[in-house]
């Protein structure tokens, strides 16, 4: 026989129901967060994690990550969707799941993003439908930083006069032309798309965010154009709005002195970046636009070998524009044979001011190795220095002079070094890794011979390459040694393998 009372079974058994509903009422979602947390994450939408990791955008894979956190919790607080709200709409990625055709009728949810949403990814071709909206949620969010796919194509058929709208974000933001060439498969059809690419798109844009306050708080503007035909813009009559970073990505600069006032705004502008060929820009701006600089880096210089005469305007335009920049602290240059487009003298005499220096040849490290005699120089003159990346090649006879160069330099905290030479020699049967115990070698040396302050990291890299029938082919990894001092006071050195699209391995 039972012996427990009836009624106090009955109890437990009414209060086990109840406590059932209190649980369903707890996991009930709003149904935008129900599609954040739990939508996505179907088996179809798998894939985003690696693409995410591919992209290298390492703070969207902690939000997936939360996500899917999110998705297998089950038994929440009655406050959850207060609380979660505000976290999982900081990051949204509107680029792979439909994002504007599911959530835009979803009660709340055009609420959430303005109030909450600090990145947002848009897709290269926003629907018809969503356009407006699209347009009007960006416009009225209140915290947003990073405004990541800004140019939005709207027309499958493109012309020069119906094609894209952009969008400003308040604090963090860029303007970047995306041109959507997988759907396309012609190439002909590819090539006049981008032909007719043209920065009106951006000019006309613009005057459309005025308006808005975040116009004043805009600090960093890309321009991503490939193969574009620039004209016409003076019937435009806009500008971009002042900025404190450009990075300026393919973008061929072809405007004259009159053009760039009118579009260009450069009173703020305190970072430039140029990955393309800078011919043409080292003479155009009148350089009290450029005087306030305070970073430069300039990659990618020519997209083909540059004759002489290129070479030759580039070392005298960019020795007329270091010069002038009597701010500049950083100074970032990789290119093909930089040493025959810097003037060193140039660079020595920014002097006390210069923090921050890369020299790097993509060509061969063997020629791209700085001078001794330079590089003393350039200790003596730019006390100040505290980052420090330069090629070496340890078969240069002036290797180990080179290297006790480095170690006086009495500010400096971080060196890079790259070469495309083995670090060592490998004899017959030697089973050991020569490379690493060589960057050991070399970094426990430069440890011990420094002066002044200590290293607080030194990197090696060996990219290797290849010279066939005059071109330079590098290899798909490089090597990579980093030595430090841990907060302990220990030595520490480690060794990977890293591909050229930055992923890391063993």
């Amino acid at each position: 026989m039972d012996s427990y009372p009836r009624n106090k079974r009955r109890k437990t058994k009414t209060a086990g129901v109840e406590m059932i509903i209190q649980r369903e009422k707890a996991v009930t979602l709003n149904a935008d967060i129900w599609f954040l947390v739990v939508k996505i994450h179907d088996e179809e939408m798998q894939t985003s994690q690696q693409q995410l990791i591919d992209e290298k955008d390492i703070s969207w894979v902690h939000d997936e990550e939360f996500k899917v956190w999110l998705h297998r919790l089950r038994l929440v607080s009655r406050d959850f969707n207060r609380i979660i709200t505000p976290i999982v709409y900081r990051h949204i990625d509107a680029t792979k799941y439909s994002f504007m055709n599911q959530l835009a009728n979803v009660s709340g949810a055009q609420e959430n993003i303005v109030s909450f949403a600090r990145r947002i990814k848009f897709p290269v071709d926003v629907k018809a439908n969503t356009r407006n909206l699209t347009a009007r949620l960006v416009a009225a969010c209140r915290k947003l930083e990073l405004d990541r796919a800004a140019g939005v194509l709207v027309s499958s058929r493109l012309s020069p006069n119906s094609r894209a709208c952009q969008f400003f974000a308040r604090n963090w933001s860029w303007i970047e032309e995306i041109t959507p060439t997988s759907t396309w498969s012609n190439s002909t059809s590819r090539w006049e798309l981008d032909s007719k690419v043209s920065p009106s798109v951006f000019v006309t844009s613009i005057q459309g965010s005025r308006q808005h306050s975040q116009y004043s708080k805009l600090e960093f503007v890309s321009v991503n154009l490939l193969g574009a035909e620039f004209q016409n813009f003076e019937s435009f009559g806009a500008r971009f709005p002042p900025m404190e970073r450009l990075e300026l990505v393919q973008y061929e600069w072809e405007h004259s002195k009159s053009e760039i006032e009118k579009i260009w705004d450069f009173s703020r502008l305190r970072s430039l970046t140029m990955k393309q060929d800078i011919g043409q820009f080292l003479f155009s701006p009148p350089l009290r636009h450029l005087q306030h600089l305070e970073y430069l880096e300039i990659e990618d210089i020519f997209s083909y070998g540059p004759s002489f005469d290129e070479i030759e305007r580039t070392r005298l335009g960019l020795g007329r524009l270091l010069g002038e920049l009597k701010h500049l602290n950083t100074f970032k240059m990789s290119a093909y044979q930089w040493e025959q487009l810097v003037p060193m003298q140039a660079v020595v005499g920014i002097e006390n001011r210069l923090r921050s220096l890369r020299l790097r040849s993509f060509s061969s490290c063997r020629s791209g190795m700085l001078q001794v005699s330079m590089l003393t120089d350039l200790q003596r003159a730019c006390p100040g220095l505290e980052d420090l990346d330069l090629n070496i090649s340890l078969v240069n006879p002036e290797a180990l002079k080179f290297l006790r160069v480095v170690s006086q330099f009495e500010k400096l905290r971080t060196l890079q070094l790259m070469t495309n030479d083995p670090l060592a020699t490998r004899s017959l049967g030697d089973e050991g890794d020569t490379d690493y115990d060589m960057a050991k070698v070399i970094m426990t040396n430069l440890n011990a011979q420094k002066s002044g302050v200590t290293f607080n990291s030194i990197t090696i890299q060996i990219h290797k390459i290849t010279f066939t029938r005059g071109v330079y082919f590098p290899d798909y990894t490089h090597r990579i040694f980093e030595s430090r001092i841990n907060a302990s006071g220990v030595y520490e050195q480690s060794a990977y393998k890293e591909t050229l699209d930055g992923k890391a391995f063993g």
